[in-house]
Order: structure tokens, then C-alpha cells, then sequence
């Protein structure tokens, strides 16, 4: 079964330590955590102290690295962001249930990045077109949860050619999608082309 710290690892290597980017729509960022969507998350409370703590000039380039820096050493703030990660997005997407670890990293990454609800879909979508027009296993209902039937047709799909090719092909389908989804909100909003080259970069990493 896949392991939840090994996934955060990889996911934590995407989202950076502290940022607040002008264009970012989730405003300040911590570890990939918002503010703006995560405002009660209690890790904030913990990087609010540390920023009264500091000198003035808390938005100044040259002492990011050393803020950044108190931040990481924070054992407390380091409880609070795992403690977050596995409950709001390990749990939903059932990672200790899934059997390939690339797929549950993949999937934990997505659900972080752009929401539970798409990364679900990009799997649901992705197992219904490698499914050998239902050869293989019957459609499931493309709704964004990840229920028994959802867990049960991965399952079935990575347990084909002992996980060789179909995990692979899967993990390609699902970088697919997502790379779609990033161009279409770029197309949609041209201010987010910005963060273009750090989104390929995940896509295909």
C-alpha cells in the first residue's frame, strides 16, 4: 500500500516553503497550504508569530531565506502541516488503499494542486479510456468522488500486466488531463501564464 509521508515528500519538493506571489489566487502560501482558501488552517497562527518575531522588512528579498528558514525549524508548524495534508487530501483520495505508489503520489499531488474533486475526475476519466472499451472493466460514473467503485476499478487496473504497462499508461492519461486543465485556465486567465513552466514541470515530473 502506498505511503502517505513519501507522497507528501514529493509534493512538499513542488510547493516551495513560504511565498506570498501578487498572482497567485491563493495569496499567501505556505508549503502549498493558502491562505485565502485555508484561512482556519492552525499553522497560520504559529507563521504569524514568527513573522511579529522578526525584524522589520518581512517582505524583503534578502531575508526570505532566513525567515523561511525559522519557519522549517518550527517542529509545531511541521505537525500542523502534515496533520493538514493527510486530512484534507490523503484520506479523501484513500491513498493507504491505493497498491502503486507513483498513482497515489500522482493523485495526492494533483488533489493539492488543483482540488479533490478534479484530481478524482482526471483518474475516473483516465481508467475509463484505458479500459479497452470496457474490456478489461466496465466505465465508472465520472463524479469526482473516490468511493468503493473507483477504488475497486484502479485496483483492478493496476493489478492487469502486474502494474507494468497500465500503471504507467495511467500515470501518462492522468498527466493528460491535468496538462489541459492548466492550459484551459491560462487560456481563460493569461495573468496565470506566469506560473506555466512550474505547471509543465509537474505535469510530466
Amino acid at each position: 500500500m502506498a505511503d502517505f509521508e513519501e507522497a507528501l515528500n514529493e509534493t512538499l519538493k513542488n510547493e516551495g516553503v513560504y511565498s506570498y506571489h501578487p498572482d497567485d489566487r491563493g495569496g499567501e502560501t505556505y508549503m502549498g497550504i493558502a491562505r485565502r482558501f485555508h484561512p482556519g488552517w492552525k499553522g497560520w497562527q504559529v507563521i504569524d508569530l514568527i513573522k511579529k518575531n522578526q525584524s522589520s522588512g518581512w517582505t524583503e528579498l534578502d531575508k526570505k531565506s532566513i525567515i523561511n528558514r525559522n519557519l522549517q525549524d518550527n517542529e509545531e508548524l511541521q505537525k500542523h502541516v502534515k496533520d493538514f495534508y493527510y486530512m484534507e487530501f490523503w484520506k479523501p483520495i484513500r491513498g493507504d488503499e491505493i497498491l502503486l505508489q507513483q498513482i497515489a503520489n500522482k493523485i495526492f499531488d494533483l488533489a493539492v494542486n488543483v482540488g479533490i474533486f478534479p484530481a478524482v475526475r482526471f483518474l475516473q476519466e483516465s481508467l475509463n479510456m484505458l479500459n479497452r472499451n470496457q474490456k478489461d472493466y466496465p466505465d465508472i460514473k465520472v463524479d469526482g468522488k473516490f468511493g468503493k467503485q473507483t477504488l475497486s476499478t484502479l485496483r483492478r487496473h493496476l493489478q492487469l500486466s502486474q502494474y507494468t504497462s497500465y500503471g504507467t499508461d495511467l500515470l501518462k492519461m492522468i498527466s493528460a488531463f491535468q496538462a489541459r486543465y492548466y492550459i484551459e485556465i491560462m487560456r481563460s486567465h493569461p495573468e496565470q501564464r506566469v506560473f506555466a513552466r512550474g505547471w509543465m514541470g509537474r505535469v510530466w515530473d
